[in-house]
C-alpha cells in the first residue's frame, strides 16, 4: 500500500471517527433538549389554559354579582317564607329579566334560607340543592351537569344576604361554551395532541366532560378509578406535574401536563403523542446521516488530493533514484523546501556526492 492510499484511509478514518463521536454526543444532547422543550411547552400550555379558565370563572362571578346585588331580589327572597304567593312571582320576574340580560346563564334559581325553591328561570334542570358553605358574595362552581349533546354546564351557587343575615342562595347553571372553545383549541399540539377536562362527578369514576380528539366516538369517556390511566389519576388527585412516556386511554405513549382547577373536582390535561414529538429528533438524526455521508465523500476526495500532493516529491525522489540506478550518475534529487522530504533528498544528494568522490582516482 503506497503512502497516498494510506493518507486517504487516514483522512477518511479520522473524519468518520470524529463525525461518529459528534453524532453520539448530538443524539444525547438533542434527545434531552427535545424532552425538556416538550415538557416546558406542555407545562406552559396547561398553565395558560388554567389561567384562561380562571378568567372565565371570574367573569361568571361578576355577572352573578349583578343578579345577587339586586336589593329587590334579596328582600323578596327574605319575605318568601311568610308570603310565598306574593314574593314568588316577583322573584320569577326578576330572574327572567336577569337571564335575558346575561346570556351565559342557562338557568337561574333562588332558594330561601330553608332551602325551598322560590323561583327558577331557564330550561336547564339540574337537581336543586342548597349549599351549606359558600364564600361571601362569591359565585362558586359546585359541580357539573352533562348535557345531552357534547357539551356540559357548570352548576354554581352564590349567597343571598340581606344586611348581615344569610336569607338564601342563588343557583346558576352556566353555559361553558367558552371553556369548550379553550379545550378544543389544539394550537401548538401538532396532529395528535389534545386537551381535555376530567372530573370525578361520582365517587370512584372519572369522566371526561367533552368528546376527545383522539377518540373514534363522540361519546364522553367515563372509566372507573381502578381502570383509569395514570394521567387521569394524577390530574384528579391535584398533582400539577409533567408526565413522560406514559400510556393514555388509546394505549399510546404520550407526554402530558396536568393542572387542577382550584376548589373544583376537575382538572385540565394537555398531552401529545411521544412518537410525534420525537419526530424532530428522528429528522435531526436523518439529516446528520446525510451530512456524515457528504463528509465521508469529501474526506475520500480530500484524502486523494492531499495524498497526491504529499506523495509527489517522494515519487520524484524515487524516479531520480531509478534513473541514477539506470546509469545517470550525475543526476541529483531536486530540493524544493525545508520539509522532511527535502531533507531526505538533500541527504541523498550528499550521499551520492560522497560516493562519487570515493570512486574518483
Amino acid at each position: 500500500m503506497d503512502i497516498r492510499t494510506k493518507l486517504i484511509f487516514a483522512c477518511v478514518a479520522i473524519s468518520l471517527a470524529s463525525m461518529l463521536f459528534m453524532g453520539v454526543m448530538l443524539q444525547h444532547t438533542s434527545s434531552d433538549m427535545v424532552r425538556d422543550l416538550t415538557a416546558r411547552k406542555l407545562d406552559a400550555l396547561a398553565s395558560a389554559r388554567l389561567e384562561d379558565i380562571q378568567i372565565i370563572r371570574q367573569a361568571w362571578r361578576e355577572q352573578a354579582f349583578l343578579v345577587t346585588s339586586r336589593t329587590a331580589l334579596r328582600e323578596l327572597v327574605s319575605r318568601y317564607p311568610v308570603d310565598p304567593e306574593g314574593a314568588g312571582p316577583l322573584v320569577q320576574r326578576i330572574l327572567d329579566d336577569a337571564r335575558s340580560s346575561v346570556t351565559i346563564f342557562r338557568r337561574l334559581a333562588a332558594f330561601d334560607r330553608n332551602g325551598a325553591l322560590v323561583a327558577a328561570s331557564g330550561d336547564a334542570q339540574p337537581a336543586p340543592a342548597i349549599q351549606e358553605e359558600l364564600a361571601d358574595a362569591e359565585l362558586e362552581v359546585t359541580g357539573f351537569v352533562l348535557g345531552p349533546d357534547s357539551g356540559f354546564d357548570a352548576v354554581a351557587h352564590a349567597p343571598l344576604d340581606l344586611g348581615k343575615e344569610r336569607i338564601g342562595q342563588l343557583e346558576a347553571v352556566v353555559d361553558t361554551q367558552r371553556i369548550l372553545d379553550i379545550t378544543q383549541n389544539y394550537r401548538g399540539l401538532g396532529e395528535t395532541g389534545e386537551m381535555y377536562l376530567v372530573a370525578e362527578l361520582v365517587p370512584d369514576e372519572f369522566t371526561v366532560l367533552h368528546p376527545l380528539r383522539g377518540s373514534d366516538s363522540d361519546e364522553r369517556l367515563s372509566v372507573p378509578r381502578d381502570s383509569a390511566t395514570e394521567i387521569m389519576l394524577a390530574a384528579v388527585s391535584g398533582a400539577d406535574e409533567t408526565l413522560r412516556g406514559i400510556v393514555d386511554y388509546r394505549g399510546e405513549r404520550v407526554w402530558a401536563a396536568t393542572r387542577k382547577l382550584p376548589n373544583l373536582p376537575v382538572a385540565i390535561v394537555v398531552k401529545i403523542d411521544e412518537h410525534e414529538e420525537l419526530e424532530s429528533q428522528r429528522e435531526l438524526r436523518s439529516r446528520f446521516l446525510r451530512v456524515l455521508q457528504s463528509v465521508a465523500a469529501l474526506a475520500i476526495l480530500g484524502g486523494a488530493l492531499l495524498g497526491t500532493w504529499l506523495a509527489r516529491p517522494i515519487r520524484k525522489l524515487r524516479d531520480t533514484i531509478e534513473r541514477i540506478r539506470g546509469g545517470e550518475r550525475s543526476l541529483r534529487a531536486e530540493v524544493t523546501g525545508e520539509d522532511e522530504v527535502s531533507f531526505l533528498a538533500e541527504s541523498f544528494n550528499e550521499l551520492m556526492d560522497e560516493r562519487d568522490g570515493d570512486k574518483a582516482p
